[in-house]
């Protein structure tokens, strides 16, 4: 044990507060089940022309405004520390989930606005401070600490779809024949589900932070983590020359091709052609991400029964999720970039392709499978982006290389939230999949 036992379980506290953090924040794959509850009730209630693939719009704006605020976060850490970010962070955060409570009660408008945006400004602020900061504590140990952290964000749903369900809809009514809920015993309860989640999310989230302590003062390091590249420091004592994650693999050349190359400046590596490239590719197969985490539940309702079973499903496609960034991270220290992204989009495609076979099906099981293994796959590219942001520019200023890298995401998904919601409308389900599958095969090109 390098650290002193005071410290030692400062770090084990500190690592377990940001788990904490992360798992309120990774509530955000909760939407595909509560967008079944959000939408019958706008639909009864408020506007009758609202419908599913509407809930779109809150996962673009999501990702949107926490491409927006990422970097904003990071530079926060290193000016008031981890505990006042995560602090801002989370109460933003629970704040806006709270005030859907009011919001749902006027319109499909002011939703995306504070369950949506809003909640995502908070996110995105409070994201980076503890997953830095536990690699701070545990230099040597990088890896297992973010692993443990991030893992947060991959199970929030394993918990919270369960509590979402088990609140709105105990006795495990079925959707009406128009395929959304109309039972008022459900859907009157909707509007407070937001304020009881904000409520358990804060304290969750308070706690989190007071476990939240600063290691003592290092010096800087470039540390990458799952889909960020964070600036984290180690003792003066491991060596002089720092440490990457980029240059502690052997396996291949993509890992020590740079380690020759000069260190690209933001400036220089926005104006290269690797950058746009990999934006276009970033930006492309996040859709498919956007489109499941919203719509899985609603596909699942055409020919599934058990609302219930519908919950359990997703909980464990956040298992699968969580492990699925482990999974590809490891491929890629084994292979390259190219070769794991391709492996990966190959899959994708297969997977969204055959996706329709679970209706025809009516088949339970063969839904559970589909559904798991897309977000398996798709967490793929979590992992796969911020470690090639380092090799490609150089980890001097892949921080903020980065930063600008996931605007992709951020901003096409307000383009897909458009596009998806006109081919749902037109073309049904298998029109949806088989665009993510257009999109995903000229990815790879």
């Amino acid at each position: 044990m390098s650290l002193h036992d005071s410290d030692y379980y400062k770090g084990l506290s500190s690592l377990f507060g940001g788990f904490l953090v992360h798992l309120t924040f990774g509530t955000f794959y909760t939407l595909g089940n509560v967008n079944t509850y959000l939408s019958s009730y706008l639909r009864k209630y408020v506007d009758n022309e609202a419908d599913y693939t509407s809930a779109i719009w809150i996962n673009a704006s999501f990702m949107f405004g926490q491409g927006l605020v990422m970097i904003v976060g990071g530079i926060l850490e290193r000016k008031i520390g981890a505990r006042l970010t995560v602090l801002i962070g989370s109460t933003i955060f629970s704040l806006a989930v709270m005030s859907t409570y009011y919001s749902i009660k006027r319109g499909f408008g002011l939703v995306v606005l504070s369950y949506g945006f809003l909640s995502s400004l908070g996110c995105g602020i409070g994201y980076i401070a503890p997953l830095s900061n536990s690699m701070k504590w545990f230099p040597r140990r990088k890896g297992l600490v973010s692993g443990i952290t991030v893992a947060g964000f991959g199970l929030g749903a394993l918990i919270f779809n369960q509590v979402q369900t088990m609140y709105l809809n105990p006795g495990n009514y079925p959707p009406s024949s128009s395929g959304y809920f109309e039972d008022e015993a459900i859907l009157l309860r909707v509007p407070s589900l937001f304020v009881m989640l904000g409520a358990i999310y804060l304290v969750m989230q308070i706690i989190g932070a007071l476990l939240i302590f600063s290691p003592p003062l290092l010096r800087n390091e470039i540390i990458t983590s799952d889909g960020c590249l964070l600036i984290s420091q180690i003792p003066d004592s491991v060596n002089n020359e720092g440490y990457s994650s980029c240059e502690d693999s052997s396996t291949g050349t993509e890992h020590s091709e740079h380690s020759n190359k000069e260190d690209l400046k933001l400036s220089e590596a926005l104006r290269s052609s690797e950058f746009f490239k990999m934006w276009i590719m970033f930006a492309l197969v996040s859709q498919g991400v956007q489109f499941m985490n919203t719509m899985y539940k609603a596909f699942g309702q055409l020919f599934i029964k058990s609302d219930h079973f519908l919950v359990f499903v997703g909980s464990m496609a956040s298992l699968f999720n969580a492990g699925g960034r482990i999974f590809w991270g490891l491929i890629l220290d084994a292979t390259s970039f190219r070769k794991t992204f391709i492996s990966m989009c190959s899959i994708i495609c297969i997977l969204m392709l055959t996706f329709i076979l679970t209706q025809w099906a009516e088949s339970k099981l063969l839904y559970f499978m589909w559904v798991c293994a897309i977000f398996f796959s798709c967490s793929g590219m979590f992992v796969i982006f911020p470690t090639a942001t380092a090799l490609v520019f150089g980890k001097s200023h892949a921080g903020a290389i980065y930063g600008l890298l996931f605007t992709a995401p951020a901003v096409i998904s307000l383009v897909g939230a458009f596009l998806f919601q006109k081919i749902q409308k037109e073309l049904d389900w298998f029109g949806s999949f088989f665009f993510i599958v257009v999109l995903t095969v000229i990815d790879k090109f």
